[in-house]
């Protein structure tokens, strides 16, 4: 019946369908996540607001999400929010099933599955146990993505002796700052951690007198460590930066995304001895580039505080003390957050973070 219904275009009364038949798989999700009419018709209705007449009028207006994702996204944030309708404790299979079927459909469709996809991970994120399940599909879908990659490109990679890397995106998004936050982090783990890659590029600036070069550097260390070279513009550094700058003051994710930054932007040059020899941080933002884009995050910063305060001297809207307190804190919060980003000090070797004053949130750092 769904196959009939998607032939006819009747897009919106196939996800009224599943909106009733998904949950009943819950107790046997390999059934469905097996079923390969199931995939299609998830890839059809992700493909469903570009039908030739959609099409032609998107070249009037490009309107991102279209209706019938819109519609799609609504019908997954209603499965989540009754999960106890269905005998739940947690929406926990809800969301792992979902993630399972749109990772498939991802791999055709990329754009309108990273949507949805942000629509369970906003809720994962808040969930350990979750969050946990998420990152692993997330990695597995790497794995898959990286592996189509290197198939789809094995001659070329033979004539010129490089690999081409796997991504799970192309570019920094406003429409899906959860998605981007945990397939970021993912590929920070499998790309730059899981390969020590990171550490040993944090030593070679640290080691290299005068103005290094990141991305001689970069292919410094990927060749010791007999990696494929990979372009500057993957570190996790500049990855976290751009996120930064697209995504709205007021998304709730946008701190979590500023602390990703910090986290590798303030971190210590790794030491055998242990001993203490400072950060490095200012040197991926040296040259005309990148130091454009440290002007670009210290006034996404100001914009930041300044919502906030606007937000603490609203006067003509009645507030919450609770939720007044918490403008506060996300002011005193970005006020730290710009100490951290313009003091160079806490970049030496031995800065004694217990000495600063109390606007710098020393317990953060």
């Amino acid at each position: 019946m769904l196959e009939t219904l998607i032939q006819c275009h009747r897009y919106l009364a196939v996800l009224v369908l599943i909106e009733h038949i998904f949950p009943l798989f819950i107790e046997s999700p390999g059934s469905i996540l097996m079923s390969e009419k199931f995939q299609n018709v998830i890839i059809s209705l992700l493909a469903a607001d570009r039908t030739f007449i959609k099409f032609a009028m998107s070249l009037i207006s490009s309107a991102f999400p279209g209706l019938i994702l819109k519609q799609f996204g609504d019908l997954i944030e209603v499965h989540l929010k009754n999960y106890r309708r269905y005998n739940l404790i947690s929406p926990a299979p809800l969301a792992e099933m979902w993630l399972r079927v749109l990772a498939k459909a991802w791999l055709i469709e990329p754009l309108a599955a990273s949507y949805l996809m942000d629509k369970i991970l906003s809720v994962a994120f808040f969930h350990a146990d979750m969050r946990a399940t998420a990152l692993g599909i997330l990695h597995e879908l790497l794995e898959t993505q990286s592996a189509s990659q290197k198939q789809r490109f094995s001659l070329m990679n033979w004539v010129t002796g490089s690999n081409p890397y796997g991504t799970l995106m192309n570019k920094s998004s406003s429409d899906t700052p959860w998605f981007s936050l945990f397939a970021i982090e993912v590929e920070q783990i499998v790309l730059f951690h899981k390969t020590t890659l990171w550490d040993n590029l944090l030593i070679d600036l640290s080691s290299s007198p005068g103005k290094p070069s990141i991305d001689s550097s970069l292919k410094k260390c990927c060749a010791a460590l007999k990696l494929s070279s990979i372009p500057s513009s993957t570190l996790p550094i500049y990855r976290w930066s751009q996120q930064v700058l697209e995504t709205p003051v007021d998304h709730p994710a946008i701190p979590i995304f500023w602390q990703k930054f910090f986290a590798l932007f303030l971190k210590r040059v790794p030491s055998i001895n242990r001993k203490d020899l400072g950060s490095v941080g200012p040197k991926f933002f040296e040259g005309i580039t990148n130091n454009s884009l440290m002007t670009k995050l210290k006034k996404k910063l100001l914009d930041c505080k300044e919502f906030y305060e606007t937000k603490c001297k609203n006067v003509s809207t009645i507030i919450p003390q609770e939720k007044r307190a918490w403008f506060s804190n996300m002011v005193n919060l970005y006020t730290c957050y710009s100490l951290w980003l313009e003091d160079c000090s806490l970049h030496d070797p031995g800065v004694n973070l217990y000495a600063l004053p109390a606007s710098y949130c020393s317990e953060k750092l």
